[in-house]
């Protein structure tokens, strides 16, 4: 639907239609056009300058809402879209209210004179009347997005123009945000012939309400639901106005990773789990969890993800001897046979513990036994149509490549005698537990998966097997990473704990290189630790801190305050307020240019008990478990 406004004579905007339907000489869309952080101008013989706004946020009731707006002397047009949602009532709206709830309690209880917070009250009532409507009316829901374009001929009418609109909005309850750096599409969005899927805008996010409203082109009537643009972190701590980040959102110069920092106690897991598994998956995200200590089980389970314990009391293992699932990318599926053994020489690389020489010489034995084992069953780098995990020899395991790599070796091939040698621990000495449980991870099994990794302080007995079962979990979340892109999804990586998950030398070089590639893989690395300075000490804090938009940090010990200020420009009010935040459960956060804010959860006690830190001791896989081991059991039985 569109609406369009005249400019009045004598006002801004005067003698032109919003739309270019005006004088030939107002408005040529074949001019030049420049787009500004908050305007979009056309340079015809007459400029005429644009600023597109996005409703946020809209009242209840069907009444008469442009009246005031066609009443100014302003040219404007509106572009409405409506489209079937996908919303459902489930667990996601469920959290997103009792949020709300808790927050409005909060405020009343702190302060008996204090009211809460309008838009919070509103958005209660808005997703209470569209539970109502869905689950006992029958109604469907809808997608809304609505976009305003004010059309002026200097800055500083369009400024006027632009003020009178906000507050003619604003009149009737109705909030208006400016797009920034989105002029260009967003004007083109409005004209008649624009694009109805509004491509190129990024982070528009629809409002979601029920048809019978959308019918009068009135998206208010029942209410809308709905959160802003990004995933909620906290509510300011002196305005109580919920913060949200954008975690899609693209920047030139820094991946849209979160670093995190605090002392133990003071929220900094809490924070993790409510932001970077919950609010992640609430916003339709997928999750991966690299955990040490196990924690992240019980918050696991009451999202109905899967839990796979690789700590080395189980022989569970991710199987790098499958094909990943075809993605539809041309580029990524021509290369499923090279990273298929790709995949088995880089776990048998940590396996062989050498470098130099000696280690790319052994290393081509691997992967020439791992190809001519395929080949076998007829499985070739030349024929793709070969390229079906069906097609895979019943015994295409890594204990059957290193009995291929042994029988060669005996033969009298150097190389494989030495290979062999190094090998023989996992398969056939003390360490071929390791590989009893095979578990298909050629697909990311669910939108939210925890990988228990176990104490990476371990013993130097355990130590070689840890680094194995760390490269096969690793090689996991590059396959995922590959395969959410291509399918078009968003994956968050999460990894507690960091200052002690970065002392193993597998897991931190690959931690870093997630870090600093992440971007191209739609993705987001979320890293916490409670020592910050340890990680310049071990070198790799320069380049998290350098490819991370989002730092989050909680109250810290002084030395560790101190030894952040030497390495990174921290502010002096920053450093002030990080060390004076103890016991008090905030952080501040700073999202790239836009400066600090210090914020705090406000949360159900419910959602909080879940978040509760808590170390869990290896136990029954979850039920997506079991099932993936059963899968594997039957493909080597040949089920």
């Amino acid at each position: 639907m569109k609406l369009f406004g005249l400019g009045k004579a004598g006002g801004p905007g005067a003698g032109r239609l919003a739309g270019g339907q005006g004088d030939e000489d107002s408005l040529q869309l074949g001019a030049p056009a420049r787009e500004l952080p908050n305007a979009f101008v056309l340079e015809s013989p007459v400029p005429v300058w644009t600023r597109t706004f996005a409703i946020t946020s809209w009242p209840r009731g069907a009444g008469a809402l442009w009246e005031s707006l066609l009443a100014s002397q302003v040219a404007f047009r509106v572009r409405f879209l409506a489209a079937p949602s996908g919303f459902k009532w489930g667990r996601g709206m469920e959290t997103r209210l009792r949020r709300l709830m808790a927050n409005v309690e909060s405020v009343r209880e702190s302060d008996r004179a204090a009211a809460a917070r309008p838009e919070e009250v509103l958005a209660i009532q808005a997703i209470r009347r569209i539970r109502d409507a869905l689950l006992y009316r029958g109604l469907r829901p809808v997608d809304i997005w609505c976009l305003i374009t004010v059309e002026s001929d200097s800055p500083a009418n369009l400024a006027a123009d632009c003020a009178a609109v906000t507050a003619a909005l604003a009149s009737r309850g109705i909030e208006a945000e400016p797009l920034t750096f989105d002029q260009s599409p967003a004007w083109a969005a409005t004209l008649p012939t624009g694009d109805p899927q509004l491509r190129g805008i990024h982070g528009l996010k629809p409002r979601t309400g029920i048809v019978t409203a959308a019918a009068r082109a009135v998206p208010a009537d029942t209410g809308m639901g709905g959160d802003g643009c990004g995933v909620y972190v906290g509510h300011d701590a002196e305005g109580r106005r919920p913060v949200m980040l954008d975690f899609r959102r693209e920047s030139d110069e820094l991946n849209s990773n979160a670093l995190v920092f605090g002392a133990s106690g003071e929220g900094k897991s809490t924070w993790l789990k409510a932001v970077a598994v919950t609010g992640m998956l609430l916003d339709g995200w997928r999750v991966i969890v690299l955990d040490v200590d196990g924690e992240y089980r019980g918050v696991c389970e009451a999202a109905g993800g899967t839990w796979v314990d690789l700590s080395g009391v189980t022989g569970r293992y991710p199987d790098p001897c499958r094909f990943a699932d075809p993605s539809g990318d041309p580029e990524e599926d021509a290369a499923r046979f090279d990273r298929l053994l790709a995949g088995i020489d880089d776990v048998m690389s940590v396996m062989l513990g050498i470098e130099g020489p000696e280690l790319e010489l052994e290393r081509a034995v691997v992967e020439q036994e791992a190809a001519a084992l395929l080949a076998s069953s007829g499985v070739t780098r030349d024929d793709p149509a070969t390229w079906s995990n069906d097609r895979l020899p019943r015994d295409f395991t890594l204990r059957a490549v290193f009995d291929r790599i042994e029988r060669r070796g005996a033969a009298g091939d150097t190389w494989a005698r030495a290979a062999a040698q190094r090998l023989w621990r996992y398969f056939k000495g003390s360490l071929a537990g390791l590989f009893e449980r095979p578990l298909p991870m050629d697909r990311m099994p669910g939108r939210l998966v925890v990988l228990y990794l176990g104490n990476p302080r371990a013993s130097s007995a355990e130590e070689a097997a840890i680094g194995v079962k760390y490269q096969l979990a690793v090689r996991a979340v590059w396959e995922w990473l590959r395969q959410n892109k291509a399918r078009g999804e968003w994956t968050a990586v999460v990894v507690d704990e960091a200052q002690r998950a970065m002392q193993h030398p597998v897991l931190a070089a690959n931690v870093v290189d997630v870090a600093t590639t992440i971007r191209k893989w739609r993705g987001s690395l979320f890293l916490a630790t409670n020592a910050p300075a340890d990680l310049w000490g071990s070198g790799w804090g320069e380049r998290l801190w350098g490819n991370s938009l989002y730092k989050v940090i909680f109250a810290l010990e002084r030395d560790q305050v101190d030894a952040l200020a030497r390495r990174v420009n921290l502010p002096p009010g920053v450093a002030q307020a990080i060390a004076s935040q103890t016991g008090m459960k905030r952080a501040v956060i700073r999202d790239g240019g836009r400066g600090w804010i210090q914020v705090r959860l406000s949360l159900p006690d419910e959602e909080l008990e879940l978040y509760r830190t808590r170390r869990v001791h290896p136990g029954v896989p979850t039920e997506e478990l079991a099932r993936a081991e059963g899968d594997a059991r039957g493909l080597r039985a040949g089920g």
